[in-house]
This record gives structure tokens, C-alpha cells and sequence, in this order.
């Protein structure tokens, strides 16, 4: 006898453990290309069912086979080449065209270091054409309707390509047109691809035209499985959906939605949108290019920057490199031991919070989100603080200045912001939702914020004035040790984004979807939370805290770049790098001879910069 494609056995499923069944003893096989639908009232547990199906949810082991293997020996790439799943709803964020959402599709079908092909864009191209979204391509999603923003999820489904495309009310928001649209360009996939296709419907009068075979369940089980003829007839109506029954009267309570985990009766109608500016859709030539400027900009501005001030250099002392035994002029001194480390502090400092603002606004899907959200700034600055204040406390008892080259405020702020990473981590490792852990980091930034003022009364007025000064920032460290630190700990961080580019892609779009192409969101969030939690450290511990480079930075590089990550990585070092290397040179020459904190001058800049940024999107 053939193994069944798919085969469901004795499916028992409970949200949590000692909690109420969703469902109870679901059993069936499908076959390899059939259109099979699942019927049955709001609550039945029809979601569930395809949730436990497409891995979304941990279901009991072997009770779902695929091929004859376990669904769960599957790898989480191997299952998303052969499974596909289009959930009721699906939130978008990051300002992602409808063409870059298809084109996550092909994600599962991409090594780690490989860029989209030509055949890639067709196939997606060809996904878009099938649901008739070819003409908003290059659209924002957030400028869509609900009915076109499900054409362009479903045709996502339809480049990943799967052997298994599972649908959950899958013309849900279209009107009468484009229902039957969809389920023409569904049937004709099917027929072309020789697929399989599970999909939840309440259009029970196209049951017998468009569904080989029927599924109803009823209160978690299943109660019929056979022909899409029967479910017509009055008689298996009434026992599947009560319709003999009384009313409910206004005091009765309504029903409970199909499952905790989601399926819900409401829908929200289309809305038309104006058309808004489509985001830039760059080929991997076209983003190249303007990748390399921004390099050339960066090179120029780090020639140029450090000439500039008071005291001005011709181009040629670059070229009047002194030798290690050399003895500096005054004038050579300035230019070399303090210009230079610091603009290229600046540079590596800019960049390493600009990266971590993308990926930090990545990871939990928030335009708001900076570095410091995550906590780190504050329990840095309370180490900091905290040494400041205890200083003549810790030399009284000898306590050393420095320790393996680093100061005393370096090491205790490198250890406030460990402990603030931890507390964050330790708070959001249950937390299915990215707000969980975004929330955590404001909760502990706020208490190590009411530490920092309960151990300002208890410092002397020098010592307040120094840890004033500390909180608005600094690049007076600069050595070619912290260059070092600083330079090591970014490029570790931009290698691991860019490496895993196109799963923090999958991210923008929930981590229902991402799950179904083979990510892990919680596992992609905890290793980008630690790695841009090491980064910040790394730079606050040395340079104090430096404001608005991580919010400014990532929206301005995504008007440059659109969405998508892999070209919004080195766009936004780029950017950072310049935006704060120019801030040191205006630091240092606004208020000469004195130098003005770099934190000031980022703020006084990148406020209006990033307020000019969000009113031409909301002109636009």
C-alpha cells in the first residue's frame, strides 16, 4: 500500500499542560496532489489543526507524518522547502515592497552566502502574476488593502515552492472578484505544480467545484472526511454547525474564538490607501554601486575631517608620516595623537550604534527602538557613576587605577552594562513576543536610571560634574588599544548580520511567517540581542553613552535603501561612521579651545535630521 502524503494519527492538543483539549483524536491521510478543504464552525479548531500541521505550534510527537517521516526529524530548512503556510493575519514592518515579501519565499532555498539569482526574481515575478499583484510590485505593504496585502502573502507561499501549500482562510478580506481570482490562481498552481493543498474555507457553496475532499471538525474533532457533496445537504449542516438551536440572547456569552493561539471570526475590510512612493527595489548591481559611494564618502570624509578646525593642515600632511622614533612638533603632535584617533574612534563608534540601531529596530519591529533600549546604556552609566563616586573610597584602600590597560571607570562600566544584559536576558527568555524583551530593557533601563539618582546624593559637586560629563559622551580615549576593541567587536557583529541577512529579512514580517521559512525567531533574537548588546558595551563602556546615531542613522539609510537588510547593513555603517565622525569635527571646533560633548552635538543634529526624515514620509 502507498504511505499517504500526509498523515495525521490520534492528534490530541492542548495549549498548555492540565489544559482543555483543542483537539481530540484527529485522524486522516492525504494524498499527493489533491485540494482538500477544512470546514467547520468558529471554534471547531481549524487554525489549530494547521498550525500543529505547519510546525507553528509544538504538536505530540509522531502524530503527523509527511513522506513517512515525523514532521518534527525534520531540520527547520528541510520542512520549509516542503511546507508552506498562509496564516489569517501577518504584520509587516520596515516598510518591505510587495516584491521583497515574495522574494523572502525563496529564502529556504538559499545557502548562507548566496544573493538572489536571476531565476530567484523569476520565480517570484511569476508567484506575483499568478494572484494579479504584478502591478503593485514595487509598492510598500503598508500601503496595500487587507485584499491585496493577501494576494501578495499568498504568492509569498507560492515562491517558497512548497510540496505542501496549508491555507487559513486564504480569501479572507477580498471581495467576490478577487475570491474568485485566488482560488482560480490556487486551483491553477496546484494543477501546474502536481501539489497538495490544505486550506481552511467558509464558502461552503464552492465546496463541490474547487475541493477534491472535505474535512469537517466539530468541537476538536473530526467529524466527517469524505466528499464535498454531503456537506451541501441540510440534514450534516445542522449537526455541524447547531443551526437548530436557539439564538443566543444578549446575555449569553459568545463563543470562544477556534484557539488561544489565534483564529478568530473578525476581519477587517480592505481599505484603500493613497498610493505612496514605492521603496527603493535595488538589484544587486544597483545596490552594490551605491554601497561603494557611500565607502568613497566614508574615505573622503576620514582624509578630510581631521584637517579641518582652528588649526588647519594642507592635504599633504598625510603624507608627512612620522617615524616611530620621531620627534613631534606641537602642531604634528595634534594632528596625529589626537585628530586622527579620534575621528577614526568617531568613525567605528558611529557605525557600531548605527548597526546595532538596525538591528535592534529589526529585531523587535520597532521604528523606536535604539541601542540603548535594551538597557545597557543605563547600567553602564551606573558603573561608570558608581566609580566615579566611590574614587576616593577606592584609593584609600589602593585600589589600582587601571587593570590590564584599561581604567578603573572602563572595567566597572563594562561590568554595569554586563549585569543589565543579563537581568534583560534572563526576564525575556520566556517571552514569545519581541515587546516582552523590548519592554524588559526600558523596565531595567528605568531602574538602574533610579540608581544612578540615588547615588548622586551621596556624591561631592566635582564629582556630580564628572559624571555629568560622562553621560553626555566622549571620544577623549581614543588609543589605538580601544580602536582596537571597538574595531574588533563591530566587525564580529556586522559578520554575523550579514551572514544571517536574510533571516533577520524573515523577521519584518512576524515570526509566524519567518517560522514558516525555516527561522527561528526566538533563537535569531537572542543571539542579535547579545551580539548588539556586546557591541553597545563595548563603545558605552569607553565612550559613554551617544545619542540619536542609532535611530537617526537606520531610518535615513532606509530611505537609500528600502527594507532590505543585506544592503541596509553597510548603508548604515556607512552612514554612522560619517554622521558621527562630523559630529566630533564640530565638537571640537564650535567652542574652541574648549570641546563641546559629542552626545550634545549628535542630539542638536540628529533631532532635526530625524524629525525632517518622518515628516517627508508623512508628505509623501
Amino acid at each position: 500500500m502507498t504511505e499517504p502524503f500526509l498523515r495525521v494519527e490520534n492528534l490530541d492538543y492542548a495549549p498548555s499542560r492540565g489544559g482543555p483539549l483543542l483537539l481530540r483524536g484527529a485522524s486522516f491521510a492525504l494524498e499527493r496532489n489533491t485540494r482538500v478543504a477544512l470546514v467547520g464552525r468558529n471554534g471547531a479548531g481549524k487554525t489549530t489543526l494547521l498550525r500543529c500541521v505547519a510546525r507553528l505550534v509544538a504538536a505530540p510527537p509522531r502524530a503527523i507524518f509527511l513522506d513517512g517521516r515525523r514532521v518534527e526529524s525534520y531540520t527547520r530548512d528541510e520542512f520549509a522547502r516542503r511546507v508552506a503556510y498562509l496564516g489569517q493575519h501577518s504584520g509587516a514592518y520596515g516598510g518591505a515592497t510587495a516584491r521583497q515579501v515574495v522574494l523572502l519565499g525563496r529564502l529556504p532555498h538559499l545557502g548562507p552566502f548566496s544573493l538572489l539569482s536571476a531565476e530567484d526574481r523569476a520565480v517570484a515575478d511569476e508567484a506575483l502574476e499568478r494572484v494579479d499583484a504584478l502591478r503593485f510590485a514595487d509598492r510598500r505593504l503598508e500601503s496595500l488593502s487587507g485584499g491585496e496585502r493577501r494576494r501578495v502573502l499568498l504568492a509569498a507561499a507560492f515562491a517558497q515552492d512548497p510540496d505542501l501549500l496549508i491555507l487559513d482562510e486564504p480569501t479572507a478580506f477580498l471581495d467576490l472578484p478577487g475570491r474568485r481570482a485566488i482560488d482560480d490562481a490556487i486551483a491553477q498552481w496546484r494543477r501546474d505544480k502536481k501539489r497538495t493543498v490544505l486550506e481552511t474555507t467558509h464558502d461552503l457553496d464552492a465546496l463541490p467545484e474547487r475541493f477534491d475532499r472535505v474535512l469537517a471538525l466539530r468541537g476538536g474533532e473530526l467529524l466527517y472526511d469524505g466528499e464535498p457533496s454531503r456537506v451541501a445537504q441540510p440534514e450534516f449542516l445542522d449537526r455541524l454547525f447547531d443551526l437548530s438551536a436557539p439564538a443566543p440572547s444578549p446575555s449569553t456569552p459568545r463563543p470562544r474564538p477556534d484557539s488561544v493561539l489565534g483564529e478568530s471570526s473578525r476581519r477587517d475590510s480592505p481599505r484603500q490607501d493613497a498610493p505612496r512612493p514605492s521603496a527603493p527595489t535595488l538589484t544587486n548591481a544597483a545596490a552594490f554601486q551605491r554601497v561603494a559611494l557611500l565607502f568613497a564618502l566614508l574615505l573622503l570624509a576620514l582624509l578630510v575631517l581631521p584637517l579641518l578646525g582652528r588649526t588647519r593642515y594642507p592635504l599633504s600632511t598625510w603624507l608627512d608620516y612620522p617615524g616611530a622614533d620621531a620627534i613631534l612638533s606641537p602642531r604634528a603632535l595634534v594632528f596625529w595623537h589626537e585628530r586622527v584617533p579620534k575621528t577614526c574612534l568617531a568613525a567605528l563608534v558611529g557605525a557600531g550604534l548605527s548597526l546595532a540601531g538596525l538591528l535592534t529596530q529589526t529585531l523587535f519591529r520597532n521604528p523606536l527602538a535604539t541601542p540603548y533600549t535594551l538597557g545597557v546604556s543605563s547600567g553602564a552609566a551606573f558603573g561608570a557613576i558608581l566609580a566615579i563616586l566611590s574614587s576616593g573610597l577606592l584609593d584609600a584602600l589602593r585600589a589600582p587605577e587601571t587593570l590590564l590597560g584599561a581604567p578603573r571607570i572602563v572595567w566597572c562600566a563594562a561590568l554595569g552594562a554586563a549585569l543589565s544584559t543579563a537581568l534583560v536576558y534572563l526576564l525575556s527568555r520566556r517571552a514569545r513576543e519581541p515587546d516582552r524583551t523590548l519592554l524588559a530593557g526600558v523596565a531595567v533601563g528605568f531602574f538602574f536610571s533610579s540608581l544612578i539618582l540615588v547615588a548622586q546624593n551621596f556624591g561631592s559637586s566635582t564629582e556630580l560634574y564628572r559624571a555629568i560629563r560622562w553621560t553626555t559622551g566622549s571620544l577623549s580615549a581614543a588609543s589605538p588599544r580601544i580602536l582596537a576593541i571597538v574595531g574588533v567587536a563591530l566587525c564580529v557583529v556586522a559578520g554575523a548580520a550579514l551572514l544571517r541577512a536574510r533571516r533577520l529579512d524573515a523577521l519584518l514580517l512576524g515570526d509566524e511567517h519567518a517560522s514558516t521559512l525555516g527561522v527561528r525567531p526566538s533563537r535569531e533574537r537572542r543571539l542579535f540581542f547579545l551580539l548588539a548588546s556586546l557591541l553597545v558595551g563595548a563603545i558605552v563602556a569607553y565612550c559613554g553613552p551617544i545619542g540619536f546615531v542609532g535611530l537617526a542613522v537606520p531610518h535615513a539609510a532606509r530611505r537609500l535603501f528600502g527594507a532590505a537588510i543585506l544592503p541596509l547593513i553597510p548603508a548604515s555603517l556607512a552612514l554612522g561612521a560619517i554622521f558621527l565622525a562630523a559630529a566630533q569635527t564640530v565638537a571640537r571646533i564650535v567652542l574652541f579651545p574648549s570641546a563641546l560633548p559629542v552626545g550634545v552635538v549628535t542630539a542638536l543634529v540628529g533631532a532635526p535630521l530625524f524629525l525632517a526624515i518622518l515628516l517627508k514620509e508623512n508628505r509623501a
